[in-house]
């Protein structure tokens, strides 16, 4: 109940009982609450908990990555009331929903639910914004067409250009060196997930394909880890190539993870799988691509395989230039139009504060991106209201126009790379021939 001081003075007590009367709204005071009631309860020793209260059930909310045990409760109960089998300041495991019981002066019991939940974070990223910008000629004096992929190593952005692969400064994309044992002929380099550099060298005839892996940019030389005789069986009629193709590893090599990379001029992939550290077969798997269209083979260089995970159940995503892109997963094919966004050149796969994103780079001869969201990989064929209801941000960005420097790349070669911070925050590398190197910072969510 509302309490009012008053003066001692009888006077003031009539003067201000004849204002409260005159003045005062035709409210009610609130009662005293009920015995045998809780009318208050809160987390003491964890900063964030937001704690709700209606009726019989108390629902407690925790911040992101809070534990559930050794919480400490205030509990405030009405005029009258004893708390039931728990002494002030206890510690109380809420992991599991927990019976408060409360008793009044008439003797009767009553029990209250309470119920924890930790919060989740928010997936994706809130914003993303240019990190640094260096220019193809005018910042590095780079060759003309000839650098082709990128890829990174704990604080630093490596660039795979001509006949050596380059180590910049992550953070603003200064030249550091380069890496040691080049074994030459190599366009496509990437990372696991822990961040080793991983190369494969070019093939134009059937010879035998290598994996190269360096641990990181101290590395003395690579190791290959794998050595694949090319099949004649599998070598296209018209002039191939393999090698120039993107490149694409996912997961951690000490664990579990999958290379795939494909045949040019041809319908196939290879695809190597290492399961609890260990390569599977030296001979990879040949997976057959069925193209939806009319399309038959692979181009030159324009090709992708995403993996969407470190095993192969976990599917992949095949680009085009030719004809745009789609998924692919274990039991069902999502295809998507020319109104999903502009035909992709290169693309890429990342993982982003719990959600999985595509990029697709075109080029006209300048270049830009676009990202999707495809978290869920049924949003590709949802319209714009279903993606909206199932919280997919299916286009949240798309990059300004990045000039070339010189004339156009004809044969465009560029590639993205991914870097996640301890901060949270993530920094994504576009490289581009003939304009140079970006690299966008993303920040999460706020949870």
């Amino acid at each position: 109940m509302k309490k009012v001081k008053l003066f001692n003075s009888g006077l003031a007590l009539v003067f201000l009982t004849v204002v409260l009367t005159s003045c005062l709204p035709n409210t009610l005071l609130e009662p005293e609450p009920a015995e045998g009631s809780i009318i208050r309860f809160k987390i003491t020793n964890v900063e964030g908990s937001i704690v709700s209260l209606f009726g019989q059930n108390i629902n407690v909310s925790l911040p992101i990555g809070s534990p559930t045990t050794e919480l400490i409760p205030e509990i405030i109960v009405s005029k009258g009331t004893t708390v039931l089998d728990y002494t002030e300041g206890q510690p109380m495991d809420l992991s599991q929903d927990v019976i408060i019981k409360v008793r009044g002066t008439d003797n009767v019991i009553v029990e209250y639910l309470v119920k924890t939940a930790v919060r989740q974070p928010q997936p994706g990223f809130a914003s993303i914004e240019l990190q640094f910008e260096r220019k193809h000629t005018s910042d590095y004096g780079w060759n003309i067409h000839q650098q082709y992929s990128s890829a990174t190593s704990g604080e630093d952005v490596l660039v795979a250009n001509a006949n050596v692969i380059q180590i910049l400064d992550g953070t603003n994309g200064e030249p550091k060196g380069v890496l040691s044992g080049h074994p030459g002929s190599i366009h496509q380099i990437t990372n696991d997930d822990a961040g080793r550099i991983i190369a494969v060298n070019v093939l134009t005839t059937a010879s035998t394909f290598k994996i190269y892996k360096w641990e990181n940019v101290n590395s003395s030389a690579p190791e290959v880890i794998v050595d694949f005789p090319i099949p004649a069986a599998d070598w296209p009629v018209t002039s191939g190539n393999l090698g120039r193709c993107l490149l694409s590893v996912t997961g951690d090599l000490s664990k579990d993870a999958v290379i795939t990379i494909p045949m040019a001029r041809s319908n196939f992939f290879y695809r190597w799988t290492f399961t609890n550290g260990q390569l599977v077969s030296n001979t990879p798997e040949k997976v057959v691509y069925s193209f939806p269209l009319s399309i038959k083979t692979f181009g030159n260089i324009t090709v992708n395989i995403n993996n969407l995970g470190p095993t192969p159940q976990d599917g992949y995503i095949v680009t085009h230039k030719d004809r745009g892109w789609e998924y692919l997963g274990r039991d069902e094919q999502y295809t998507f139009s020319a109104a999903d966004g502009m035909v992709p050149t290169r693309s890429f796969v990342f993982d982003f504060n719990n959600a999985k994103y595509y990029v697709g780079a075109v080029t006209s001869p300048n270049t830009s991106f676009y990202i999707f969201d495809i978290t869920k990989p049924k949003g590709i064929e949802m319209s714009e209201a279903d993606r909206f209801d199932e919280g997919i941000d299916f286009k949240p960005f798309q990059s300004t126009v990045f000039g070339v420097e010189g004339p156009a790349n004809t044969t465009p070669h560029l590639g993205f790379s991914f870097r996640q911070h301890e901060d949270g925050t993530a920094t994504l590398y576009y490289l581009y021939a003939n304009s140079g190197l970006r690299a966008y910072k993303l920040t999460p969510k706020h949870n």
